[in-house]
């Protein structure tokens, strides 16, 4: 079950949003901002509507799981009922954060609905409240505030954003609510400091490593490729990232090192990057930034027919969100390189990281759960890395559930974070023990083939500091209890 809210949108919220309906195609920047992509009119009118008045969707229907009674005590847990439990977070629905962002959270929430047809977790029915940030930190405090304040929820997951989720980690921990699966890579969420937030992902040192392990490898393979450039955006993301190229990359083959200083830009920005890049004789890019970044980089890249190796971070790695805005900023139809080339011929050869099967793996079994899960409730959205995500975030979550046990509370559930050694559809195992609360440990190389991510390459895992190694072990399937349709 998923409730949408935002606080009080302002008129001028509300005329954007009736603008973007009436005359926006989908994907395309009008004004500097980017509608929702890869939604029908009709579900994007739905999804706006949910935003801008508070109201919830679903309805619990009864379970087909043995096992799981709905629990005979009444608990005084905030967001706990015997019927349901009720969690939320913030997500930008909007804002520079929308293109892929916006694909999380309605993803999430159709794992939970599977989940509940089934019985829930302990009878309960999930229930997830989605307020959008705008991409903003003050927005995503407000949101926050206003869950654990007036709305009493039991925990916030995902919450999505470097930015936007520090400015609430504080005032979380403060109130001692579980801070669950922060949405970036970054590395605070593991900070002793606030012992109530936890990682998901890798964190974006790992990503770095892993990436600069490739490319060295790749250089020794190939001994004509001497010269590496970096661009990368200047926050937690593009710096964190970048600390692990350098641990991985000698720094005698960085030919130059390029940053945007905004999380938004136009190709009027990338223009001049591209240049540096080209003049400084890079042969391997590698670019350490968002999709909107990543974007405007390839597209100028192509405009200025300057054709490198591009290895991508997988936060700006998407095909089907960087198909979409490459459409936006200009990309026709052309299967050459070079100006006016299709999306799929820019993308092609992309090199970058997978910490999840990827929606192609059509042997994996959770892709197998997750597509029909997709399949069920939103077959309008593109079944893409994002929306895997969403749904291994939601399973994570509901795996935490069950091994808290019939009676959570919130220092129980963040006590066995730390002893449940959970599980799932990642590549890697996670870090969590009694001191960590890091996510995830590695990724996988894997190369986009005209919009298409392929694994190309072995699993690394790894740390903040030390070696990276090949991961040999396998990730479980799904659970027999929800793998049955």
């Amino acid at each position: 079950m998923r409730c949408f809210f935002r606080p009080a949108p302002s008129w001028e919220q509300e005329e954007w949003f009736a603008e973007r309906l009436a005359s926006a195609p989908s994907g395309r920047s009008t004004s500097g901002m980017m509608v929702p992509r890869r939604l029908s009119l009709s579900m994007t009118a739905a999804i706006i509507s949910l935003v801008l008045l508070p109201a919830c969707t679903g309805a619990h229907r009864p379970g087909r799981l043995s096992g799981k009674p709905v629990p005979a005590t009444t608990t005084t847990v905030p967001g706990i009922s015997p019927h349901s439990i009720v969690v939320g977070t913030h997500q930008p629905i909007t804002g520079s954060g929308a293109p892929g962002g916006d694909e999380v959270s309605p993803a999430t929430a159709a794992f939970f609905s599977y989940v509940n047809a089934r019985g829930g977790v302990f009878g309960r029915t999930i229930v997830d409240k989605v307020a959008d940030d705008a991409s903003g930190p003050s927005q995503a405090s407000d949101a926050i505030r206003h869950l654990v304040l007036d709305e009493g929820v039991f925990a916030i997951l995902n919450g999505l954003g470097t930015a936007t989720h520090a400015a609430v980690e504080a005032f979380l921990n403060a109130e001692k609510v579980p801070d669950l699966f922060a949405g970036s890579g970054c590395t605070c969420w593991n900070n002793p400091s606030f012992p109530w937030t936890t990682g998901w992902q890798p964190d974006y040192t790992i990503e770095g490593k892993v990436l600069g392990t490739f490319v060295t490898q790749y250089l020794k393979a190939h001994s004509a490729v001497t010269r590496v450039a970096y661009v990368y955006e200047n926050d937690t993301l593009g710096n964190q990232g970048v600390s692990g190229l350098d641990q991985e990359i000698d720094p005698s083959t960085v030919a130059t090192r390029q940053s945007y200083q905004s999380a938004t830009g136009s190709i009027a920005d990338a223009t001049p990057v591209v240049s540096s890049l080209e003049s400084s004789g890079a042969q391997v890019v590698v670019v350490f930034a968002d999709a909107q970044l990543t974007a405007i980089t390839l597209e100028a890249a192509a405009d200025a027919s300057y054709h490198p190796l591009f290895v991508v971070d997988s936060a700006g790695s998407d095909p089907n969100t960087l198909t979409a805005l490459l459409s936006t900023y200009g990309a026709g139809g052309r299967s050459a390189y070079g100006p006016g080339a299709s999306p799929q011929t820019i993308e092609t050869g992309i090199v970058s990281d997978a910490y999840l099967p990827v929606p192609a793996d059509t042997s994996n079994p959770w892709i197998g759960l997750f597509k029909r899960i997709h399949d069920e409730y939103i077959p309008n959205l593109d079944f893409d890395t994002n929306v895997i995500y969403g749904m291994a975030v939601g399973y994570t979550f509901y795996a935490l559930l069950e091994a808290a046990g019939p009676d959570p509370t919130r220092s129980g559930v963040m006590a066995t974070l730390g002893t449940a050694n959970l599980d799932g559809p990642g590549l890697t195992p996670f870090a969590f023990s009694p001191s960590s609360h890091q996510g995830m440990t590695g990724a996988q190389i894997v190369t986009d083939s005209a919009g298409v991510l392929e694994p190309s390459g072995p699993v690394y895992v790894t740390g903040d500091r030390g070696g990276v190694s090949v991961y040999t072990g396998t990730s479980p399937g799904p659970p027999p209890s929800l793998s049955t349709s």
